[in-house]
This record gives C-alpha cells, sequence and structure tokens, in this order.
C-alpha cells in the first residue's frame, strides 16, 4: 500500500532548557585598583559603524595626538550570530610612565535595549582568545569586566559597564514578547510538545490475474496527532529525536474492478451510444489500523529572519509502529485475509516557522508533508 500526499499541519510549543546568556553594554566607568585603594575615573568611549576588519582610527588620533600608532589597525573578529547591528566602541587608557592604549571593543545590537559586548582583554586585537561575550540589558547594575592592557603578566584593571535605559518602541514590543532571543539558542537543548492534523490518499494499484484487468484502492485518510520533542540547537542547525501518536481515521475506501475494456455501447431503447469505464466499485474493503506511533529523527536548518522569528526546513526520518499489528485485505470476506503489519519507515519533509512568545518560551507554526 503506498502512502501518498499525507498534509500534516502543526502546531508546537517548546520549552527552553537554555540558560540566558550575553547580550549588551555600553561602557561608562573605569575602577582602578591600588595597592587596595579604589578611585573612579569616567572613561570617554566613542562608536563607530564596523564594517572590516581593518579599522581606520585616525580620528581618534585627531582626538588623542599622544597615541603613536598606524593610521589603520587590523583586527580578528569574533565568530558573530545576526546582529541588527555592528559597532566599534573605542576609547584610551593611560596611567603614569605608560604609553596611552587603545581600547577596541566590538557590541552587537549597540542601539537596542540589550547589547552583545565583545571585550579584547589584554588589547592584542584579537577576539578570538578571549571569553565569551558580555550581556547587560538597560537600566539595570553595571558589570564588572577584567582587562589587562599591558600584558597578563601586569596588573589587571577592572572596568564597570552599564547601558542607561532606553526608550525604543522596538524594544519595548520586544520586551513585551520577552527578553530571549532566537540568537541564544547555541548549544542548546529544548523540549517541546507538538500538535496537528491532516489529510491525504492511499493508492494501490495492481494487475489482476482472474479478470485479466488492473485493480485498485483508494483510500481518504483524515489524521490528528499529539507528540513531543527533544532538540539540541547548534549554530545555523537543529538536531532533534521526535515521538508523535497518530490516530488515523479512514472515512472513505473504495476497491475498484475493471471488468472490461472501457468504450462505447448502444442503448437497445433509443439507440444511443453510451461510454462506459466498465469498472466496478465496492466501498470498504480494506481495514487498517486506527493509531500508531512515529519514532524519528530530524534534522532542521536554522535561518533567522528576525531577533525573534525563524524559518525552519527540516527533515525527519524513522519508523511508524501500528498498534494493531494487522491489515485486513478484505472486511467482508471469509475467511478474511490477515497479513502483520507491525511498522513502516517514513520521511517527512517540512517547513516551520518559530516565534519567541516570552523567556525560555517559543511557539512553532508548520506543515510536514
Amino acid at each position: 500500500m503506498m502512502r501518498r500526499g499525507i498534509i500534516i499541519l502543526l502546531l508546537s510549543i517548546s520549552m527552553s532548557l537554555w540558560a540566558q546568556e550575553a547580550t549588551m553594554f555600553i561602557p561608562q566607568q573605569y575602577e582602578d585598583v591600588l595597592s587596595g585603594a579604589e578611585r573612579l575615573e569616567d572613561i570617554q568611549f566613542y562608536s563607530y559603524p564596523y564594517q572590516f576588519n581593518i579599522i581606520d582610527v585616525r580620528d581618534m588620533k585627531s582626538k588623542y595626538p599622544e597615541l603613536e600608532i598606524p593610521d589603520t589597525i587590523e583586527i580578528i573578529p569574533p565568530d558573530f550570530p545576526t546582529f541588527s547591528d555592528i559597532t566599534l566602541l573605542m576609547a584610551i587608557l593611560s596611567e603614569p610612565g605608560s604609553e596611552s592604549k587603545l581600547v577596541i571593543w566590538i557590541a552587537g545590537n549597540y542601539e537596542r535595549d540589550r547589547v552583545t559586548l565583545y571585550v579584547d582583554e589584554t588589547l592584542d586585537r584579537n577576539f578570538t582568545n578571549d571569553g565569551r561575550p558580555k550581556t547587560l540589558k538597560a537600566g539595570k547594575d553595571p558589570l564588572g569586566v577584567k582587562i589587562w592592557p599591558y600584558g597578563k603578566e601586569k596588573r589587571f584593571r577592572n572596568m564597570n559597564i552599564a547601558v542607561s535605559e532606553r526608550n525604543n518602541p522596538i524594544d519595548n514590543a520586544v520586551r513585551q514578547l520577552g527578553d530571549f532571543s532566537l540568537l541564544d539558542m547555541t548549544n542548546r537543548f529544548s523540549i517541546g510538545i507538538h500538535g496537528g492534523f491532516g489529510g491525504g490518499t492511499l493508492n494501490y494499484s495492481y494487475d489482476n490475474l482472474e479478470t485479466g484487468f488492473p485493480t485498485w484502492y483508494d483510500v481518504t485518510l483524515a489524521e490528528v496527532q499529539l507528540g513531543m520533542s527533544l532538540n539540541y540547537h547548534i549554530k545555523g542547525f537543529r538536531l532533534g529525536l521526535k515521538g508523535t501518536y497518530q490516530n488515523v481515521k479512514q472515512y472513505t475506501s473504495y476497491y475498484n474492478i475493471r471488468i472490461d475494456e472501457p468504450g462505447f455501447v448502444v442503448n437497445p431503447s433509443n439507440g444511443d451510444r453510451i461510454y462506459r469505464e466498465n469498472v466496478a466499485t465496492s466501498n470498504n474493503q480494506d481495514l487498517h489500523s486506527s493509531s500508531r506511533l512515529q519514532l524519528g529523527m530530524l534534522v532542521g536548518l536554522r535561518i533567522n529572519i528576525s531577533r525573534n522569528v525563524e524559518i525552519q526546513p527540516t527533515v525527519t526520518m524513522g519508523y511508524l509502529f501500528y498498534n494493531s499489528g494487522e491489515y485486513i485485505s478484505n472486511k467482508f470476506l471469509e475467511p478474511q485475509l490477515v497479513y502483520n503489519h507491525n511498522r513502516d519507515r517514513f520521511m517527512e519533509g517540512g517547513l516551520r516557522f518559530e516565534f519567541i512568545t516570552g523567556r525560555f518560551r517559543s511557539v512553532s507554526l508548520g506543515m510536514n508533508y
């Protein structure tokens, strides 16, 4: 029996197991700890759009003539996720007896309510050998960051960084949905429940040796399902295991037997020519299992179209296990012909849209074939 055209519409809700981390910063204060004493000093940071890994620093040199550096500086940037904007933050650090140092940091979503800050801890212009990016939300307490402007053999400096409260209508709308981004779904697990409905047809045809003509089944199905999934999110992909209980209603079934070649015959009463298919059709000839369990492995491509929305083309492969384990080919005949039908292999292709609905929560809508 061939299964064709089963279209399933799905609604799923995912509960995240991710730990919330990295997103936003604007530097404000610099704290120097010397011999147990503290002094606070405001450090002015200047922002520039980030375009390439070759950085033009002539504007900073015009502001600070004491800087003895080339006009351009090459950096090794980190591996960025998708940001609405990427900004360079530059400032000058100095202390008595030492040359002034140019600080270059990189900020993602700098104009938004949450910012991801990449800190160059040793000022070596290499952002791949530092710690994880730092995160802060607008209006929250400053976060302490350690840097070593003169090398790790020297003493470190503490810097307090914070972001002021924003009045950004876009960010206000995002906060209403939750303070979590799909971009944070990297190297994280999630669990979800899903449900759906769909329909399709079954078709099977063969040559009937008794009649010498084709015989075929046509079955129309309706299906509802409910299941759970375990997913692991990596950059650009979603890997998962999915289990789904399916209930199938076979609401029309036709058994068609061709008894002669199609053609025209003459109506003896009036002489009119009538075209006949010469197909005998019987209803409800077979009986399938009404419920089954679908177990499969899936892989999906994660395509970010915004901070809170992803498109995910998916492919799922696995097995269908039937509850009765049998198939009755003609339930009206005695004795009935009963065949073992315990499982089938399946493959589904799908497309789903995933939306953030709050912290650690998302909803997806999709369709599988």
